[in-house]
């Protein structure tokens, strides 16, 4: 029997598991699909829906239903992998040499998600979130530069210096397959 999407929030406040196992089987897979995004590796992809999935069954109480609720937790989980990330990295410092022969005016993205995850894994940590919340949750600039506590033209030049990576790396992925 499928529940409905209010009685499903409706039971995650209250702590109901069924309600919570419903949840996340509706919502985990495109949730998984953001973590991979922002993480190197399946693992910690997995280890972050996991751990997301707790903040957000902790954070349901404050729900309203003014706002779609698909957004809300898709934020959520972006919000949560930022974090995460901050935690990890705090914004090292990016070893130059990373980049050596990355330089592309290409922007084809194109592809399919496979592919486009497997150029994501060629960024940094900084770039690969900065390219994520910029390309493809439609962040702006500023908003990034908050986030980050970082200046926004930095978040503009590292958004490029990504684009030309990803678009250098897709360049190579689509001349392999074909």
């Amino acid at each position: 029997m499928r529940e409905n999407l209010n009685d499903i929030i409706e039971g995650c406040k209250i702590e109901d598991r069924v309600a919570q196992a419903n949840l996340y089987k509706r919502f985990a897979p495109a949730l998984y699909a953001i973590c991979l995004r922002y993480c190197s590796h399946t693992q910690d992809a997995e280890d972050c829906l996991h751990d997301g999935f707790m903040k957000i069954f902790s954070q349901i109480r404050k729900y309203k239903n003014n706002v779609p609720f698909e957004g809300w937790i898709k934020r959520l989980m972006i919000n949560f992998c930022i974090d995460k990330y901050r935690r990890r990295v705090m914004m090292e410092s990016i070893d130059e040499s990373h980049f050596e022969g990355y330089e592309t005016e290409d922007d084809d993205f194109g592809a399919d998600e496979d592919m486009l995850l497997e150029a994501l894994s060629v960024l940094p940590p900084r770039y690969r979130a900065i390219f994520n919340l910029f390309a493809i949750e439609n962040y702006s600039h500023k908003e990034i530069a908050e986030e980050f506590n970082i200046a926004e033209s930095t978040s503009r030049s590292n958004y490029l210096r990504a684009k030309r990576i990803v678009s250098k790396k897709m360049t190579e992925l689509h001349h392999h397959a074909g």
